[in-house]
């Protein structure tokens, strides 16, 4: 009979065999084979030390010689697990739950990190500085580079308009969408809303768009159709008031300068500067954008005078005798030298 493995407690070996039980032939002294359990020695099963490990069983017989000392008593070692099975460990500790323990610590961590960013103060945006009122428009997106002005050769230092149609006139309450009537080639939009309060808007379906974009009360006057082939049919009315609008067709409507005179005027208009100038002195008080086109009658060419904000006072070139295009929320002066 094999020995099972014995638990922790040390059970008495008995000291002399008992008288009726035979002793072994002398011949089997020192065989491989162990000797018989006496009688005496209580079969106490082998328990696990844990009930939740695995048991195990030995692959062979466990012999007294096998461990040093023999059977003195000395407690034998356990033998080894067979392959793919394993022995309980020292005190019935499961290795898993330290596994189990790691795991849980480590995703505690991994929340209290995810926890920690979310609910970090933000730093707060930088502070963008308010942008600088900017010049209004480019000349090349407003009115092209080829307006349709015929220079008269009998008069090369005077630009007389050829005649147009009558003007139409327009008038209305608030917003309104109008389809104008006027002749092929460049007009003269003359708008006037003296009791608006809100934003005063005029816009065309033409290349110049928006012709008026201000707040409050509006009177001035937009060219149209300065682009070749260019031809506008209808005009936007934004208004919070009565209005007033008159379409001139032609630049008959343009004030004109007697030659070397200077040239006046208040807000947007459309003038002539006649004579044989090559340069003037341009002078603004309004407080917004500030804009001087300037159109050679010989040329036809769109020249960008002045682009700025607020009030203004300086030297520019200017071809007489030429169309001048002023915008302007102010008072204002070309003088030609």
């Amino acid at each position: 009979m094999s020995q099972p493995e014995r638990p922790h407690e040390q059970i008495p070996y008995p000291t002399a065999p008992d008288p009726a039980q035979p002793q072994p032939a002398a011949e089997n002294a020192g065989a491989d084979t162990p000797p018989s359990l006496p009688p005496e020695w209580p079969d106490v099963p082998w328990t696990p030390d844990s009930p939740t490990a695995t048991p195990w069983t030995p692959a062979t017989s466990w012999s007294p010689s096998d461990t040093p000392g023999g059977p003195s008593g000395a407690t034998p070692a356990r033998p080894a697990a067979p392959e793919g099975q394993s022995p309980p460990g020292p005190g019935g500790r499961n290795p898993w739950k330290w596994v189990a323990a790691g795991l849980a610590i480590l995703l505690l961590i991994l929340v209290a990190g995810i926890v920690g960013r979310v609910t970090a103060p933000s730093q707060p945006a930088a502070t963008q500085a308010a942008p600088s009122p900017a010049p209004l428009t480019d000349p090349d997106q407003t009115y092209g580079q080829a307006p349709q002005i015929t220079p008269d050769p009998s008069s090369p230092d005077t630009f007389t308009p050829a005649p147009g149609s009558p003007p139409t006139f327009y008038s209305g309450r608030g917003n309104a969408s109008v389809t104008i009537t006027k002749d092929p080639g460049p007009a003269i939009v003359q708008f006037e809303c003296d009791k608006c309060t809100g934003n005063t808007v005029l816009k065309s379906n033409g290349p110049e768009s928006v012709l008026v974009n201000t707040v409050g009360s509006y009177s001035g006057r937009r060219p149209i159709d300065l682009q070749e082939g260019s031809s506008t049919t209808t005009i936007n009315v934004g208004a919070s008031s009565d209005w007033r609008m008159t379409v001139s067709s032609g630049l008959g409507a343009a004030r004109a300068s007697v030659e070397g005179a200077p040239l006046t005027g208040q807000g947007d208009d459309v003038v002539i500067m006649n004579g044989s100038a090559t340069k003037a002195h341009v002078t603004n008080t309004g407080a917004s954008g500030f804009i001087v086109y300037v159109v050679p009658v010989q040329s036809a060419t769109v020249s960008l005078a002045v682009n700025t904000v607020g009030a203004y006072d300086g030297t520019v070139a200017l071809s007489a005798p030429a169309v001048v295009i002023v915008q302007s929320t102010g008072a204002w002066t070309i003088t030609p030298s």
